[in-house]
């Protein structure tokens, strides 16, 4: 019983930790393209114009 308990434990942490770094992943690909996007607009539109 014991040791299936502490196996148990471990694979929810270990999912915990997956879900964390996916979370952590998408936050900051997000903000990379928000960022990318407020720099990249205005280059777009310069070109359109010339």
């Amino acid at each position: 019983m014991g040791t299936s308990a502490i196996k148990g434990l471990f694979y929810i942490r270990l999912i915990a930790v997956i879900f964390i770094l996916i979370a952590i992943t998408i936050a900051v690909a997000f903000q990379f393209r928000l960022q990318h996007t407020q720099v990249h607009l205005p280059l777009c539109q310069a070109h359109a114009v010339y």
